[in-house]
């Protein structure tokens, strides 16, 4: 048996149209069927109408030759003659005729047929005798045997068989047309209930096809309403994950610009510490010379690098400060990019492209962390240089005779300062090419939601107008 449910739209439809054209073609058999019996007993029915017809001119010919051939013995008229001849000729006609068609009438028929063909040549073969009789001037002899022979009890056999196959042809007849007629009407009544019954059930199949159908539509429709509306509460979510994305990426962006300033302002005040610790050196140099002359310059100097010490320890601190909130954007930005990713996974197919965008910008973040980690780290090197940098100068300016020391320590510490600023602005430069890679992934994610929106609305719009065409 057919499942109707695992049969598919287009089968669904074929089968409609097939149950009632196989009761159409099946109708369309009977009706055929029907019509060949209506035009075999109308073939028939005209096949006894020219049997009647034939019998009803053969017992004609029979009686009209024996009055033809009485005419002739009265008046020895060759006029009669030539008619008795003729009559004769279309008495055999008429037998001629009739024999290859009367077995259609049954074996009955055919014999009294072959009866009249014997008692005609019976018949004619006396006719015969009594025109010679005539011919020879016999003519009483003629009239005794024409009145008391045998021709009369011959002529009244062929009378009776004649009769006997006229009435039998005229019952057939009458059976034939009644056959016909109930054909008739049979082809009629098939034709027609034929018709009604290929009307009803080509309505009734149409019908429970047509709700099968519907139905099956409707429960498609609602399956993906259903769907576009999870799938479009799952984008509005990464969206607004997204949204605080970029939020907390133009965030981490600003800070890194200005911890990008900070560090070229910190590597800036590295280079003049250093150029002035040079300056010191060359001083000292000169000190045993000038030692009261310059040594007021000298301690200027020295409180001048040491402002300038303390200067470089608070940018310092305030890269530190930048680089602690760039650590807390980044951790942030990690867990925005699970949150999306988490989101992206619930969405399906959909989603996939969001996962795999989610999963780069946790990367980025990751490789952000790490480089503000870093950054805290060179800053703590560069604040205890500072602090030992402090120190020295302090005990500059207590004691003379450890200048030199001091100030290659200065030297040494401010040149320390000076790379580390360089490293320093080199890992601030990669957060923040590694900021910029990653606003522009959330970019391209937002891009991507919202066409994910469209096409969520589409396919709702397209559900909604499915459904008011079913």
């Amino acid at each position: 048996m057919i499942d109707f449910n695992q049969l598919k739209l287009r089968e669904r439809i074929w089968l409609g149209y097939a149950v009632p054209l196989v009761l159409t073609i099946a109708t369309t058999g009977v009706v055929v069927v029907n019509a060949r019996q209506v035009i075999e007993h109308n073939r028939k029915t005209s096949l006894g109408a020219k049997i009647v017809q034939e019998t009803d001119r053969l017992e004609t010919d029979l009686y009209k030759r024996q009055t033809h051939l009485r005419g002739y013995l009265l008046t020895r008229n060759n006029v009669f003659s030539q008619a008795y001849e003729a009559s004769v000729r279309e008495y055999q006609a008429r037998i001629n005729t009739l024999e290859p068609i009367i077995s259609a009438s049954g074996d009955e028929q055919v014999e009294r047929l072959q009866q009249l063909k014997v008692l005609g040549e019976q018949i004619s073969e006396i006719n015969r005798n009594l025109i010679g009789l005539v011919e020879v001037g016999k003519i009483n002899e003629a009239n005794q045997e024409l009145v008391q022979g045998r021709i009369l009890p011959l002529i009244d056999e062929a009378g009776r068989v004649l009769q006997g196959l006229n009435t039998q042809e005229d019952k057939l007849q009458a059976q034939r047309v009644k056959a016909a007629e109930s054909a008739m009407r049979s082809l009629i009544v098939t034709a027609v209930l034929g018709a009604i019954a290929a009307t009803v059930l080509a309505i009734a199949t149409g019908g429970l096809i047509s709700s099968r159908i519907t139905r099956t539509i409707n429960e498609i429709v609602a399956t993906v309403a259903s769907s576009s509306t999870e799938i479009a509460i799952a984008v509005e979510q990464q969206e607004k994950t997204v949204s605080q994305q970029a939020v907390s990426v133009n965030q981490t962006t600003v800070a890194m610009d200005e911890l990008s300033v900070a560090s070229q302002q910190s590597a800036e005040q590295a280079e003049s510490a250093a150029a002035e610790a040079r300056q010191v050196l060359n001083l000292i140099a000169g000190l045993g010379q000038v030692e009261q002359q310059h040594g007021n310059s000298l301690r200027e100097k020295v409180g001048q690098i040491a402002e300038r010490i303390l200067y470089l320890s608070e940018q310092t601190n305030q890269i530190g400060t930048i680089s602690t909130l760039v650590s807390d954007l980044a951790n942030q930005t990690n867990m925005l990019a699970l949150n999306a990713a988490v989101e992206a996974s619930r969405a399906g197919n959909q989603g996939k492209g969001f996962a795999v965008i989610a999963t780069e910008i946790r990367k980025l973040a990751d490789q952000s962390r790490k480089s503000a980690d870093r950054i805290g780290t060179l800053v703590s090197d560069i604040q205890n240089a500072t602090n030992s940098t402090v120190m020295v100068t302090d005990e500059g300016t207590k004691t003379v005779e450890s200048i030199v020391a001091a100030a290659n320590n200065i030297s040494l510490s401010n040149q320390q300062i000076s790379l580390t600023s360089k490293q320093q602005a080199i890992a601030i430069q990669q957060v923040v090419d590694a900021m910029m890679a990653i606003n522009q992934g959330a970019s391209q994610t937002a891009s991507g939601i919202g066409q994910t929106k469209v096409s969520t609305r589409q396919l709702s719009e397209a559900a909604l107008t499915l459904k008011s065409v079913v």
